[in-house]
């Protein structure tokens, strides 16, 4: 059906870009972040290869479980970015 592959299609673009934007975001909050997603990626691949399920889901609930953590982090500092501008705007006034 073309039409849901040009929706599927429209979708993915959004989600990689979306992506993007995370990752940069999670990287800019911690040091180790690139590091800790290497190291999780690498280890839930392996789990997969090797047959691994119960480890493979357990290793891919941390791995979301960091992922949100670490966007939590990043949408707390913009929220506190976003107040101290405006009580900046608003003492010049």
């Amino acid at each position: 059906n073309a039409v849901l592959l040009h929706t599927i299609r429209g979708l993915f673009d959004l989600l990689k870009r979306n992506v993007v934007t995370n990752i940069g975001g999670m990287y800019a909050q911690r040091d180790e972040t690139r590091d800790m997603l290497i190291e999780q990626h690498r280890t839930l691949y392996q789990a997969i290869i090797e047959g691994r399920a119960e480890d493979a889901r357990t290793l891919s609930n941390r791995h979301i479980d960091y992922v949100q953590e670490v966007l939590a982090e990043v949408q707390q500092q913009a929220r506190r970015e976003e107040r101290a501008l405006r009580r900046g705007v608003s003492s010049t006034r």
